[in-house]
């Protein structure tokens, strides 16, 4: 079996140059695919010499929030299908780090029976009640962005962040005693601009279909990643819906995936990714104080990790087999 790493990047190209060492190490057959955010950090393609990289760019930004990355994702993949050999694609970011000696995905995958392992819901059955509405407010409504005056930047910052309770609790208000829009605002650290729906008259999707939601970090099989990209060209309505709401890239593949009759989907987790703020909208950053705990979590891979060597140095003992530096012994 070979699998396809398709890795999506934007910060620092250290990391992202360390991660493909060490998945070209573990997996010599792989097929390494990388997107570039160059409008997020250069990138000197010669660091990628003698990895057999497949690296694509694009000559637009990549935004977490909106469909720019769900549509990178889908272009690529589309070239995958055309230009490489692969069995499986595993998406990654650059802040992710394998957990496992790579066989050990092969095997996963090999004997899983399914066409995608995706960790995802119908949005009616997500257990906890707070984030069942939250995901309501994203993807049953259609967004577009609340103008931005002039006036606003010219408040001092000390003001703003005074009024921003104030702000906030009459957004939840208005948001709370009616259903027909909705006022979404991102976490502060996330710098996106606050956005205004409308529930659309018919079914969400158009579809009458489940909105589905989840992880976006997931594996697809060869067959599976042919029927997504037949169903994004065959229900561009939907794929209209999902452009207008918040964080797509949570909810649109997720849905035409796990609608699709003809796919088995494994309802799974691939990563181990820890929430301690949820309200920050980040998830927390690995460092080697926490190797236990990943290493117990059984997960084929991690997110996230920022400049740490010492976690990473450690990891890659247990993946590789590589020795572990003697300072580190003495801290474990």
């Amino acid at each position: 079996m070979r699998i396809a790493y398709f890795v999506t990047s934007y910060r620092s190209p250290d990391m992202l140059l360390r991660l493909l060492r060490t998945l070209r190490r573990a997996d010599p057959g792989c097929v390494l695919v990388v997107h570039h955010d160059r409008f997020g950090s250069d990138l000197d393609e010669a660091v990628l010499d003698g990895l057999d990289v497949h690296l694509h760019t694009s000559d637009h930004p990549v935004v977490w929030g909106d469909m720019t990355l769900e549509a990178i994702r889908w272009r690529v993949l589309g070239w995958m299908l055309d230009h490489v050999e692969f069995d499986w694609t595993v998406l990654l970011s650059e802040q992710d780090y394998p957990l496992q000696p790579l066989p050990v995905l092969h095997e996963r995958l090999a004997s899983c029976g399914a066409d995608a392992v995706l960790e995802a819901d119908r949005l009616d059955d997500v257990p906890h009640l707070g984030r069942r509405r939250e995901y309501q407010r994203r993807y049953l409504y259609r967004y577009t962005d609340l103008p931005r005056w002039a006036w606003v930047d010219r408040v001092p910052s000390a003001v703003r962040r005074r009024v921003a309770p104030a702000r906030v609790l009459a957004l939840r208000v208005l948001n709370r005693v009616q259903d027909v829009g909705r006022v979404y605002w991102f976490p502060e650290a996330l710098e996106l601009r606050t956005k205004v729906g409308l529930r659309p008259r018919r079914s969400p999707v158009g579809l009458g279909e489940p909105v589905w939601v989840g992880s976006t970090w997931y594996a697809l099989s060869r067959p599976a990643v042919e029927s997504l990209l037949d169903r994004v060209r065959e229900h561009p309505e939907l794929v209209r819906h999902f452009a207008a709401t918040v964080i797509p890239v949570e909810a649109a593949t997720q849905t035409l995936v796990g609608n699709d009759p003809r796919l088995v989907v494994e309802n799974a987790p691939l990563h181990h990714i820890r929430w301690s703020r949820p309200a920050s909208g980040r998830p927390d950053v690995f460092g080697l104080d926490d190797l236990d705990e990943l290493l117990a979590s059984g997960l084929p891979f991690a997110r996230k990790f920022d400049a740490d060597d010492a976690v990473l140095d450690a990891l890659d003992a247990h993946v590789l087999g590589t020795p572990v530096p003697a300072a580190q012994q003495v801290l474990r």
